[in-house]
């Protein structure tokens, strides 16, 4: 025998479960859970609206819309002067069609070619370094995300493009 008492695999699974159990009969009784009940709002009934027979313009702060009596020295709307129309310059009407833009936009190319990348390395014989050879390739017309596509070295032009250790880029025919 080695000395160690057979316990069942499920007594700790007990044990941790008993323990929960105390856990929550400590921290959570059932006393403190009573339901929680909101004293009833008193009835609210509108102030009395005082008389006005005193004459003085006083309009009652609830009136349901009613005014008794018009305000001393208020001057009716009919007797009111009515503002002079002024005659105002409208700017004329330019179709849409006829505005056009003071500076156009460069058009993006979809793709970038072959003879695209030969340009901006003027056929081999100059050698850029990978910024420079992106905004040549954005001069072009084309996206900064395509030209860095196309630069990589293992991209679409990979076979035609030969990186230096110094970060020189050229380009093979």
């Amino acid at each position: 025998m080695n000395g160690r008492p057979n316990i069942p695999p499920i007594a700790p699974l007990l044990l941790i479960g008993l323990a929960v159990l105390a856990i929550k009969a400590l921290f959570f009784s059932e006393a403190e859970k009573k339901p929680e009940t909101t004293p009833a709002a008193p009835e609210r009934k509108p102030a009395p609206i005082p008389p006005n027979s005193a004459g003085n313009g006083f309009i009652p702060p609830y009136s349901a819309g009613k005014i008794s009596a018009p305000l001393s020295g208020a001057v009716p709307a009919d007797s009111a002067p009515a503002m002079p129309k002024i005659p105002v310059a409208l700017p004329p009407i330019i179709p849409a069609a006829e505005i056009q833009p003071e500076i156009p936009l460069p058009t993006r190319k979809k793709f970038i070619a072959r003879a695209d990348m030969a340009k901006i390395f003027n056929g081999g014989t100059q050698g850029l370094t990978r910024m420079s050879a992106v905004f040549a390739l954005k001069a072009l017309g084309f996206g900064k995300t395509a030209a860095y596509a196309a630069l990589s070295p293992d991209g679409r032009f990979s076979a035609w493009l030969q990186c230096a250790p110094d970060g020189i880029i050229t380009w093979k025919n």
